[in-house]
Parts: structure tokens; C-alpha cells; sequence
């Protein structure tokens, strides 16, 4: 069986380095759901402002009993040592911090969207769900990444006027075998500051 200590590595360097925290904010924005088996393929692509696109990709295949796990990292003009060894329980903080290391900058507070992942809330489009300490995520369409139905979000925080989150969230159980939304992109006033989006996602049971 594939371990949940996997999808743990991989989401705490993530979440640390976006400046969020929480189990169950973990498991609403990146999914660590227990593998279900089958043979999984998924391809994002992380980009940052100042820096060129990187494409991770992981493929996850039975054998026997187990699970092979394959990840590779591409990323065009930038040194070996910037790039970290991967998002496998050894590079996942490494490669994390290559792509999202923040800058000495207060970075948007993400920690109210816990109570969706406390308490299940499947989201719908077109809701307004008010949040603790006056955050709100606003719904807007369903859409459509990889192949993927989604729903498309925008969060925010008051107490950081510049700055938003954009969002694509699956269902909840196929966000189980996401390592991270769809999409997701932080901007500051009004420009991209990082972004992750799924590329390419194929999944057999």
C-alpha cells in the first residue's frame, strides 16, 4: 500500500513553504487521501514570477503487492542545486523551496479555508462561504483541467488587501489522488506571485 508518510513529506514542504498550516487544510487544498490503487499518472507545471517554468511529474505503478513511485523534475535555466532532487519524502522540501521560497513578505493567511476540510464541505459553484477571521472563498464556474472536472474559487483574506488565491478544486475524491489542486495561483497586487497548475492527469483502477 502506498503510505500516507509519502503525501505528508510532499504537502508539509508545500504548505510550509506557502505559508499555511493545518491537517485539514492539508487535506482540502492537497488531498493526501489513502491510495486507492491502480496505476496513476499526474503532471503539473510550478511557476514563479522571476523564474521559468519547472514540470513535476509522478507516475505510480503496481507491483505485486507494493508500488513503484517515479518522479522527475524538469526545469530549464536553472542550476542543479536550486532545483532539489524531487517531491519524494528526500527532495520534497528542496524542491519545494525552489519554487516557493517566499521573499521576508507576509504572505496570505490560508489557514481559515481548515473548516471546508473539517467539516467535509463538498463546495458548489456560485456560494460565497464566509470563513473565520473574515476570509472569504468565493465559488465561480465549473471548468474543466486535464480532463478533470473542477470548480473555480477565489480567496481572500482581509487582512491582506493585496493579495488572493486563486483556486481550481476537484471533487473530494479525486482530490485524493491530487498532491496538489488543479490549480492554484497567488497573485499580489494583481500580478502572479506563484502558480500551480495540473497539466496532465490519467488514472486506471
Amino acid at each position: 500500500m502506498l503510505k500516507r508518510r509519502l503525501y505528508l513529506a510532499i504537502a508539509l514542504a508545500a504548505l510550509s513553504a506557502l505559508a499555511v498550516g493545518g491537517w485539514a487544510l492539508a487535506q482540502l487544498i492537497f488531498g493526501m487521501g489513502e491510495y486507492p490503487g491502480g496505476t496513476l499518472r499526474v503532471v503539473y507545471k510550478f511557476e514563479r514570477a522571476e523564474f521559468g517554468p519547472s514540470i513535476y511529474t509522478m507516475e505510480v505503478k503496481p507491483s505485486g503487492d507494493r508500488f513503484d513511485i517515479i518522479e522527475t523534475v524538469e526545469t530549464k535555466g536553472r542550476k542543479a542545486d536550486e532545483i532539489g532532487s524531487g517531491f519524494g519524502p528526500s527532495g520534497a522540501a528542496g524542491a519545494a523551496r525552489a519554487r516557493f521560497e517566499p521573499r521576508r513578505e507576509e504572505i496570505i493567511d490560508l489557514s481559515p479555508l481548515s473548516v471546508l476540510g473539517e467539516k467535509k464541505v463538498e463546495l458548489k459553484p456560485n456560494e460565497r462561504y464566509l470563513l473565520p477571521d473574515g476570509a472569504v472563498l468565493q465559488t465561480l464556474n465549473q471548468d474543466q483541467i486535464a480532463g478533470i472536472k473542477v470548480i473555480r474559487a477565489v480567496y481572500t483574506h482581509p487582512n491582506y488587501p493585496g493579495q488572493r488565491v486563486l483556486f481550481a478544486f476537484a471533487d473530494l475524491e479525486t482530490s485524493k489522488l491530487l498532491l496538489f489542486p488543479p490549480f492554484l495561483e497567488r497573485q499580489k497586487d494583481g500580478k502572479m506571485v506563484n502558480r500551480v497548475t495540473l497539466i496532465e492527469f490519467s488514472y486506471k483502477k
